[in-house]
């Protein structure tokens, strides 16, 4: 089963890293980011946005755009229980909508095993042009049980910056929610 995940936003604004935030849990994860994430969308609340019954339950969104260098985004899509969850897949997918976003030139990109308290996982590290400039993209994508969760940072291409980016979601946890 091919499982569309059109609403997951792909994001690739880009931000200012701000004063260091305590590690905090949002959605079953425990992140340590440079800045507070804000809940930008919830299937829940949103009843002009319906979701699919036979596909997902509901879809939640975090991020912040700290003006400048660096977006992050959590994203914790829970589908129905007839769904069958591939990391392998879903990762894949995540990849091809990134790379197929209007403007993307030149993208190189590779998608790795990972493990994240101890379950399977999917890195994800890209970097292309897009509206003249180079942008770089570190995502961290995880399944547990229904839920599909993905941790993106979007960010104007630097090493120093990139570093930073895999420092971060090396300290992503999974959590009992």
């Amino acid at each position: 089963m091919n499982i569309p995940l059109a609403r997951i936003l792909v994001t690739t604004s880009i931000s200012f890293f701000v004063a260091n935030a305590a590690p905090v849990t949002i959605s079953g994860l425990e992140v340590d980011f440079p800045m507070e994430l804000k809940k930008t969308f919830d299937s829940q609340e949103r009843k002009d946005a319906p979701l699919a019954p036979s596909v997902a339950a509901s879809v939640t969104h975090h991020g912040k755009n700290a003006e400048g260098s660096m977006e992050i985004t959590v994203s914790r899509i829970t589908y129905a229980d007839a769904v069958k969850l591939s990391i392998e897949r879903d990762s894949k997918a995540q990849l091809l909508r990134i790379a197929r976003m209007p403007g993307v030139k030149n993208p190189v990109q590779a998608l790795a095993d990972a493990k994240v308290s101890g379950q399977d996982a999917k890195r994800l590290s890209f970097k292309c042009e897009r509206m003249g400039k180079k942008v770089g993209i570190e995502a961290l994508y995880v399944i547990r049980g229904q839920h599909f969760y993905i941790v993106q940072l979007a960010f104007v291409s630097d090493d120093a910056v990139r570093a930073e980016a895999e420092n971060m979601l090396a300290k992503v946890k999974l959590v009992a929610e």
